[in-house]
């Protein structure tokens, strides 16, 4: 993964940037026209390099950033062919920008009515799952996790915290408890309707061993959703959001968190406290592994300041 980088500026700074990328041998190519934006008006530099360079790249234009306005778009590179550095093409590192995982994390957990549908969804595809048994049941609480978005805003409160950008931190904690309240309302709609129908008992519910492997606080899920949190933020922050539905599928976030809502709505004591015992296990897990990874991924690998 290597970066194409467009800057928009004034043209009496333009110089001056150009200048800090030419000293950097990880930028594969470099050129200017001038002139060319309409809005704002300005030069526009573009820039491709290899990934280990970017916060490098990032952080120049954040100190041009203080004193005049800069317009900054980042984009992936499919294929960079240099003859001359292809060797250190080959090695380039897969960290994404702080930019980049904070648009990725805003576009999945934007309060918009497509996000709450969707965790909506999950919440009452969970809630219904709870009257099947064996695979199948596991087959809708593994769907439910991957409909709805219920890491990324987890992951995005620490990121904000951690950043220091309030802005960041409080959208996160309004789209978890938008979020998180729509899933709620839906499972416990759906529990009620089901219970009420006589489809879901919940006292047989409550009796299911199926349900107990994933949901009891025991040492084997306990680790799975260790790994699952941990290896969560690492695609977060790699750019392999393709594959992060594994990660999703070893937290019981969504099935956890109907299951509580069912056991609310059907005053049943032993399905609320099973739901979120889970639930407040995987969230403290995600928060304080995402805490503490974005600290380590800021101090050693990052080091500056993102612009948001």
């Amino acid at each position: 993964m290597h970066r194409h980088v467009d800057i928009i500026i004034a043209p009496e700074h333009t110089d001056g940037l150009l200048n800090r990328f030419q000293n950097l041998e990880e930028v594969i190519s470099l050129s200017v026209s001038r002139g060319a934006s309409v809005k704002p008006p300005g030069d526009v530099i573009h820039v491709r390099a290899l990934n280990s360079v970017a916060d490098e790249i990032m952080r120049s234009i954040s100190e041009y950033a203080k004193h005049t306005r800069v317009v900054t778009a980042t984009s992936d590179i499919a294929s960079l062919t240099d003859k001359e550095h292809q060797e250190t093409i080959e090695n380039d590192s897969d960290d994404q920008l702080w930019e980049e995982v904070e648009t990725g994390l805003r576009q999945t957990t934007h309060v918009t009515f497509n996000y709450l549908l969707l965790m909506g969804l999950g919440g009452v595809i969970s809630a219904a799952g709870l009257a099947l048994d064996g695979v199948e049941m596991g087959i809708a609480f593994v769907s439910a996790s991957i409909i709805a978005p219920g890491l990324e805003p987890l992951a995005k409160i620490p990121m904000g915290l951690v950043l220091k950008s309030p802005a960041v931190a409080q959208r996160a904690a309004w789209s978890f408890l938008a979020g998180y309240g729509v899933l709620t309302i839906a499972a416990a709609l759906t529990f009620w309707l089901l219970n009420h129908a006589g489809i879901a008992n919940p006292s047989i519910i409550a009796a299911k061993a199926d349900l107990h492997h994933v949901m009891d606080n025991h040492p084997p899920q306990n680790i799975i959703s260790f790994c699952g949190a941990l290896a969560g933020l690492i695609m977060i922050a790699s750019h392999r959001e393709e594959v992060i539905a594994g990660a999703i599928m070893a937290l019981e976030l969504i099935p956890a968190a109907a299951l509580a809502a069912s056991g609310l709505v059907s005053a049943h004591k032993g399905l609320f406290w099973l739901g979120a015992i889970r639930l407040a296990i995987d969230i403290s897990l995600v928060v304080t592994i995402a805490a503490a990874f974005i600290w380590l991924k800021q101090h050693l690998v990052h080091r500056r300041r993102a612009m948001i």
